[in-house]
């Protein structure tokens, strides 16, 4: 890690600094986030292997992670918020960030499917009814929800990823999946999964 890419960490690694980022990103700069709302997560990301010669499945880090606690009427509903810091254009960034964030919402899956492992005497049904087994609180999934391991009424936490570029030079890099490839015409464009880059400023 470089000297600037260190002081650039301990920079935006502040709660206020932070929120201000993603203040400006989600809310045109009115201060919905607040710093005390910010916990530190884990910025590791396992990526799966793919392309000819992978084999293993291959740990990144994210730059910065933290859970953002949103306070709605009297509940807490959560937010991962992530942030990758570039001093150079990266010509490939959409591309990475959405993989960050698909491998955040397939890490979430699959905690949900731990959570619900069959355990001995807990046979599952098609009622998706609640049951008392050994004192405890379990669910019974339905074989749809069984086969996905995610229950109908489930829910994701939403995964937000910025860039915060400190570069000298214009980005002159994409800010969508869409700009990466050679679209022929507007109907397969309408067909194609399209991912939009969020990009900061960090002078």
């Amino acid at each position: 890690m470089s000297t600037l890419d260190a002081i650039g960490k301990r920079y935006m690694s502040d709660n206020a600094i932070f929120a201000d980022a993603f203040n400006f990103l989600i809310y045109d700069g009115e201060p919905v986030i607040e710093p005390e709302g910010l916990s530190e997560a884990d910025t590791a990301q396992i990526a799966l292997p793919y392309g000819n010669d992978a084999h293993l499945a291959v740990q990144r880090y994210r730059d910065l992670k933290k859970i953002w606690a949103v306070k709605r009427d009297r509940r807490a509903v959560y937010v991962l918020l992530g942030e990758e810091l570039q001093q150079k254009v990266h010509y490939a960034m959409p591309v990475k960030d959405m993989l960050y964030d698909a491998i955040d919402y397939a890490k979430q899956v699959e905690e949900a499917r731990r959570s619900y492992r069959k355990t001995k005497g807990n046979d599952r049904d098609d009622a998706g009814e609640l049951l008392i087994e050994d004192g405890a609180l379990k669910i019974k999934l339905t074989s749809e929800e069984f086969l996905s391991g995610f229950a109908k009424t489930d829910k994701l936490l939403p995964v937000i990823t910025a860039v915060v570029y400190f570069g000298a030079d214009d980005w002159d890099g994409p800010l969508s999946l869409h700009e990466m490839m050679a679209l022929p015409d507007e109907q397969l464009q309408a067909k194609t999964a399209e991912f939009r880059q969020r990009l900061q400023n960090g002078e």
